[in-house]
């Protein structure tokens, strides 16, 4: 199977050359099936999500727990997709982590950059992480937290044989999340930052501070719902994911 089909396993979109492209990461514990519905909400834009190691497809490669490491694996083939195609980058909570290191090191090695970074659920890099969930709580404090953030089915948490088999997955993208150090990072591409009015480990006072990490325009939206609003909302969520990028692409076509 080849590196592309891997990292981006419900395809890459359209051959379509000027077809925003959106890459999507997705929150601890989860996986690209979140984003899978997002594919066909709009013939406008290619909503590609991304898979990482040891899940779906990748279930039996070991997981990357380094930041750095992950985005040196992601360039060349973002590279390759992106030649001819303008793209952005979305992020829920872990996934927003993700998506502004990947935005920034782009920027850094003079590559192409995306044209809009879209981040939800997740305080901003230049402030203290707030969330109680870590990667050296046992498996029981995890799964009481998860409980609290109120993301994962009851059935599941109640499943001893599938919490136990997810709790390595979850630890795993947890020392990811927390191999990322603030250095001073700030992109020259615009940031939409998005965030659950219940959300209390990222609420809109915590998120407006990512408008700290660009030197472009900066927009924060806040929706009903906790930290997993994105997925309680629906495609009444989706829906504004397109509005902002469609408006993204209507300004690149007029320029």
């Amino acid at each position: 199977m080849s590196d592309i089909k891997k990292w981006f396993p419900h395809g890459t979109g359209t051959d379509n050359t000027g077809k925003l492209k959106v890459f999507c990461f997705y929150f601890a514990g989860g996986s690209s099936s979140v984003f899978r519905s997002w594919i066909t909400a709009t013939e406008s834009i290619d909503f590609i999500p991304v898979e990482l190691p040891g899940r779906g497809i990748r279930i039996s490669e070991p997981h990357i727990v380094d930041v750095k490491h992950l985005v040196n694996e992601l360039i060349p083939l973002l590279y390759k997709i992106t030649q001819e195609s303008p793209f952005s980058l979305y992020g829920h909570s872990l996934g927003a982590m993700v998506a502004f290191q990947l935005a920034w090191e782009l920027q850094e090695r003079r590559l192409k950059t995306p044209e809009l970074l879209i981040v939800a659920g997740r305080h901003a890099p230049n402030q203290p992480d707030p969330s109680a969930l870590h990667s050296d709580m046992s498996d029981e404090e995890m799964i009481e937290e998860l409980r609290n953030l109120n993301g994962t089915p009851k059935e599941i948490l109640d499943n001893k044989n599938i919490i136990r088999f997810m709790i390595p997955m979850i630890r795993s993208d947890l020392k990811l999340h927390e191999s990322f150090t603030y250095v001073g990072q700030k992109l020259k591409a615009p940031i939409v930052a998005h965030c659950g009015d219940c959300d209390h480990d990222a609420n809109k006072m915590m998120m407006n501070y990512w408008q700290d990490m660009t030197t472009e325009n900066f927009a924060l939206e806040e929706f009903k719902g906790d930290h997993f609003f994105i997925q309680s909302l629906g495609i009444q969520y989706v829906a504004k994911i397109i509005d902002t990028l469609t408006y993204k692409v209507d300004a690149i076509q007029s320029s």
